[in-house]
């Protein structure tokens, strides 16, 4: 296979706002665990759905229900990446985005999410350079919610057809 010779700096691919909404809603699509983040809040106690917290009060907030309830997401069992856009349509005006916390909530988020990131826009980035990328079978589409979880999906395989782009072949 011929070598890449785009420059694939992480500096480079940060401004592809529409690649990180994609990115942003397959992450809402396909979450990794089912895990509730649990946080004991301090003071200032906070007001959440119109109840006061107090000290004693454990908080849960558990990413599936909250990433597909309509009462957050326009739509949310379908893939719209442009409800994350800055001027998103009309019709994702009354979304909140504030529900959208993929790498936990509060003092247990993850320290490691900027470079998790940056490393799927890489990997995301050479992948798209170098291959067309297209579903084996176009039915075969997966809904995470009906798959077995325990701590962590268990996510059935998806198969896929991967070619060389058609510029690459001819290097």
């Amino acid at each position: 296979m011929p070598a890449l010779t785009k420059d694939f700096a992480c500096a480079r691919l940060i401004p592809l706002a529409f690649r990180d909404r994609c990115l942003r809603e397959a992450i809402q699509s396909a979450i990794s665990g089912s895990l509730e983040a649990y946080e004991q809040p301090s003071p200032p106690f906070p007001l959440i759905s119109h109840v006061d917290v107090t000290k004693q009060t454990f908080v849960s907030y558990t990413q599936y229900p909250a990433f597909r309830s309509s009462l957050n997401f326009t739509r949310p069992n379908e893939f719209l990446p442009e409800r994350f856009l800055s001027d998103k349509p009309e019709e994702f005006a009354r979304d909140n985005l504030d529900a959208f916390h993929p790498f936990n909530v509060g003092r247990h988020t993850c320290l490691g999410q900027r470079l998790g990131l940056a490393e799927v826009r890489l990997v995301l980035a050479r992948l798209l350079y170098a291959f067309d990328v297209k579903l084996a079978n176009k039915q075969d589409t997966m809904d995470f919610g009906e798959q077995k979880t325990h701590i962590f999906w268990e996510k059935e395989p998806l198969m896929v057809c991967i070619s060389v782009q058609d510029e690459l072949r001819q290097v």
